[in-house]
């Protein structure tokens, strides 16, 4: 018979008493990874010393950190999160059912819209903030396109020229592939033999005849195979899953740990910070887990556009320009289907996908769109449908059941369109909201098109359309989905604008724009301070001046990239500065 355990300093294994008898995931991961609770207290007294402060845990936070441990292996850092753990990666690399989550369900709007945002005619919202470790990038659908430099029109070009010098590091940390490299397969054998690839003769042929009749379209600029940050297969195993930060993160701090060095990297989560104040030379967070002093750390906010405004407005009202622009994408979603036989690709395998990036304007660079495409050949929708969720690009703008159903001898095809909001639209923005008593949501958020917006809108829709009809079919016969994703049917007309137009806007920026100071735009200097304020670093799209129409992450892990460069140089600087006065 057994006898008990050796008796410990901790009441478990059940001597001397049984112990807790209940467990939650986000104890158990704060034991492991994150930071404890009497840790956390330990740091509130001051008894750990941090040299940065990071705050948010989405690609641009996970950039800050992994870059500076990587240029100043003997620094410190404390990350604050204001979520809890959720996920443990990306959506599309679990259950199929987990695709439910994505949405309202997990989203939250720290802010108040004004009634002409909410009663617009097309636009009602904007897609809110995901408070949880590892930010939107456990829901994003990956699609990272580097911009060109006519793209990048109306911005300074130090900043350009930022963000250009770190474009191949930022893609290699995403580990950006074109999905025609990626090597899927799918089948009912266990012989590699007996399973088809998933991106290939469709892939190929659709990217192709893109590319070389683009000129058909004259909105058209420029179109590739969808470039998209995928896992590391160093660190999955595999050849492709959906990039979330949650993992990443989660092995640096175990690297770290394991090296001897487990107090350079210390996550704490569910912390919001709500205030910074400031009391002669020291900063103070006001967080929901109490007050935390900043001391000698630089502090690097790497949230979401709007709460960064917010935070920074509340906390120092005298910054210029925070909030007063606000831009974000607009989306289109059209679904065609044409005959595999109309398209002339030759034989297709039973499953097959295809995705590539189409970048547009509309008169000049200044009115960008852009289409991702995503195309559906499936013989047998049920028994692939589990593919097609974790390979197809984006959930979110993937054919349905309904759509593929009858259509075993097509290729379905998701057009999502995405236009710029012109920055120049004063009536967009944010503004104080009195009656709000949660500081951290105490803004009025207007988000309205002006002309310039609406015709954008047309051409881009247009262009979508003349993509499908001259390009892709050749001219020859398309049909168009009609009704709800799950409930409509196949016409030769095209919907009407009522059916495509999506009411909620994403990738908000342009809230703390870059720039010279008294420029009368700007809110944040070159060094990435708010202008008047020092010690205060910000990275995420709130610095754009413009948003173009491309997928922001890629850009804004760049310049997070470009900033964690220059703050391991000041801090190699004071480093050397230090020691040479104790000599």
């Amino acid at each position: 018979m057994m006898g008990p355990s050796t008796p410990n300093d901790s009441p478990y294994h059940g001597y001397p008493t049984p112990g807790p008898q209940s467990l939650t995931g986000q104890g158990v991961m704060d034991q492991v990874f994150f930071i404890s609770e009497l840790e956390w207290k330990e740091i509130q007294a001051e008894k750990k010393q941090f040299d940065y402060i990071v705050v948010g845990t989405g690609p641009c936070g996970y950039a800050v950190v992994e870059r500076l441990l990587q240029k100043d292996p003997n620094c410190n850092i404390l990350v604050l999160e204001r979520g809890g753990y959720f996920f443990p990666d990306h959506f599309q690399n679990l259950s199929p059912a987990y695709a439910a989550t994505v949405g309202d369900n997990t989203e939250i709007f720290p802010w108040t819209l004004t009634e002409e945002t909410a009663d617009g005619e097309y636009i009602k919202y904007q897609h809110g903030m995901v408070p949880f470790f590892g930010g939107r990038s456990v829901w994003w659908s990956s699609w990272c396109p580097r911009p060109t430099a006519e793209e990048f029109v109306g911005w300074p070009s130090e900043v350009i020229q930022s963000a250009n010098n770190h474009m191949d590091s930022a893609e290699s940390l995403l580990n950006v592939k074109p999905v025609s490299s990626l090597r899927l397969h799918v089948g009912t054998g266990r012989d590699v033999g007996d399973m088809s690839p998933v991106y290939d003769v469709l892939q190929n042929h659709l990217t192709a005849w893109i590319v070389d009749n683009l000129w058909e379209v004259p909105a058209l600029t420029r179109a590739e195979a969808a470039p998209l940050a995928v896992g590391i297969p160093e660190l999955t195993g595999i050849d492709f899953k959906k990039f979330a930060t949650t993992g990443p993160f989660i092995n640096l701090v175990q690297e770290w740990k394991d090296s001897g060095r487990e107090e350079s990297l210390r996550i704490v989560n569910n912390c919001r910070v709500e205030q910074i104040s400031q009391n002669e030379e020291e900063k103070e967070l006001k967080t929901s887990r109490g007050e935390l002093k900043v001391g000698k750390a630089k502090l690097v906010l790497a949230t979401g556009s709007i709460p960064q405004a917010t935070l920074i407005a509340n906390s120092f009202p005298y910054v210029p320009n925070v909030g007063k622009h606000l831009s974000a994408h607009f989306i289109s979603a059209i679904v065609a289907r044409i005959s595999v036989k109309d398209l002339g690709y030759g034989q297709l395998h039973d499953f097959e996908l295809g995705a590539v990036y189409v970048a547009g304007i509309d008169g000049d660079y200044s009115k960008q769109f852009h289409i991702q495409l995503s195309a559906f050949h499936d013989k047998d929708p049920s028994a692939h449908a589990r593919y097609t969720y974790e390979y197809a690009i984006d959930v979110l703008a993937t054919a349905s059941k309904a759509q593929l159903k009858d259509s075993e001898d097509h290729v379905v095809f998701v057009l999502a369109c995405l236009g710029e909001i012109d920055v120049d639209n004063e009536q967009n923005g944010l503004s104080p909201n009195l009656a709000e008593v949660d500081i951290t949501a105490n803004k009025l958020l207007n988000l309205t098109t002006s002309e310039t917006d609406r015709h954008l809108w047309d051409v881009m829709e247009e262009s979508a359309f003349e993509l499908v009809e001259k390009i892709i079919s050749k001219g020859g016969h398309v049909e168009y989905w009609k009704g709800t994703p799950d409930n409509g049917m196949w016409s030769e007309e095209r919907p009407p604008k009522s059916q495509i137009r999506v009411s909620g806007t994403v990738h908000e920026t342009c809230t703390l724009i870059i720039g010279k100071q008294n420029d009368g735009k700007s809110s944040v200097g070159y060094d990435y301070q708010p202008h008047g304020v020092e010690n205060i670093y910000v990275t995420g799209g709130g610095l754009w001046p413009k948003s173009g129409s491309w997928n922001p992450t890629l850009t804004m892990v760049a310049l997070a990239q470009d900033l964690a460069d220059r703050l391991a140089n000041e801090r190699q600087v004071e480093v050397d500065h230090e020691e040479g006065q104790q000599q």
